[in-house]
């Protein structure tokens, strides 16, 4: 899960600052998805 976030967010040229934003949570939790392997909650995936 954490290498398709990385690249869905690198490939839409979004900081991980721009996609917290967008999805409604911390950028610390956009660090924790790509580098620690934490899946998001299923409403936070729905944005």
């Amino acid at each position: 899960f954490k290498e398709k976030v990385r690249k869905l967010r690198e490939g839409k040229n979004l900081t991980m600052e721009q996609l917290a934003n967008a999805v409604g949570v911390t950028k610390s939790r956009v660090n924790m998805w790509e580098n620690n392997g934490t899946v998001p909650r299923q409403d936070a995936l729905l944005r």
